[in-house]
């Protein structure tokens, strides 16, 4: 946390892309995320994973902390993780025993390392890359290309249309 004190907070813009040391925020309804802060914002609730949930897909991990009425999920993208490579070696604890995962298991590694925070009004975006992978619908954005190339055109730009080979 003693990192965001020296990052600049900027209001969410799709077109500005972050600076070095900025962060965005965003009203949590605004960002389509409303839903996600009422779910994280009592983790106690959430149903638990179990062992086997884990083999599948999974698009991100958050760390809930909470204090009195106020809460915090740092929001990580989760990346597969190859548990076997030159100078690495990842074991996991199970069941009392420390054994080297198979290649079809999936492992998750943590570390101080986040790209969004959520509270209960506000999405701040550290790596804007990993908000538009998990929330944004592209189908949804690029449906919405041709509108805004008529505005464009409507209001006097010249746009010329290529056509690949």
């Amino acid at each position: 946390m003693r990192k965001f004190r020296e990052f600049d907070v900027v209001p969410f813009e799709a077109s500005r892309l972050l600076g070095p040391g900025e962060l965005f925020r965003r009203n949590v309804v605004d960002a389509g995320l409303a839903e996600l802060a009422t779910k994280v914002r009592q983790p106690a609730l959430l149903e638990p994973a179990g062992f086997r949930d884990f083999d599948d897909a999974l698009a991100f991990y958050a760390f809930v902390f909470q204090e009195a009425t106020t809460w915090m999920a740092l929001v990580r993208q989760a990346y597969q993780v190859h548990v076997s490579g030159i100078h690495k070696l990842v074991a996991v604890f199970r069941q009392q025993r420390l054994t080297k995962p198979s290649s079809d298991q999936r492992v998750l590694r943590f570390d101080d390392r986040f790209d969004m925070l959520v509270d209960a009004k506000n999405l701040y975006v550290l790596r804007q890359e990993a908000f538009e992978a998990l929330f944004v619908d592209r189908d949804a954005w690029q449906a919405r290309v041709p509108a805004q190339i008529d505005l464009l055109v409507e209001s006097g730009l010249p746009i010329r249309i290529s056509q690949s080979l």
